[in-house]
């Protein structure tokens, strides 16, 4: 399962119309044949072609911006990082005041 699938499932899951799915992957970046490629699986007779945002999808999709997973997985790591770093320190202070 790809990434994008995964994505779509899940926009799909809350109520997202497919073309309103696309445009939003289409505006975080995603190459638009692979995300066609996708959403043929869920849909194969509803090709979705590009659409010209309408100004209430387009206040929609400022919204619901995807990032990238790659910039999830970072900002994952940043947290991760910070939150065993305050462990450490306070595991270093426990011990340093338990044997003083």
């Amino acid at each position: 399962m790809s990434e994008l699938f995964g994505i779509i499932n899940n926009s799909l899951q809350r109520g997202w119309p497919l073309q309103e799915i696309y445009q939003s992957l289409i505006n975080s970046g995603y190459n638009p044949q692979e995300i066609q490629m996708e959403i043929s699986k869920f849909s194969p007779q509803n090709n979705v072609m590009p659409l010209q945002p309408s100004q209430s999808m387009g206040q929609k999709l400022s919204t619901f911006q995807m990032a990238p997973v790659s910039e999830k997985k970072t900002k994952n790591k940043w947290i991760l990082f910070s939150v065993l770093s305050v462990l450490i320190v306070l595991l270093a202070l426990i011990i340093f005041f338990l044997f003083k």
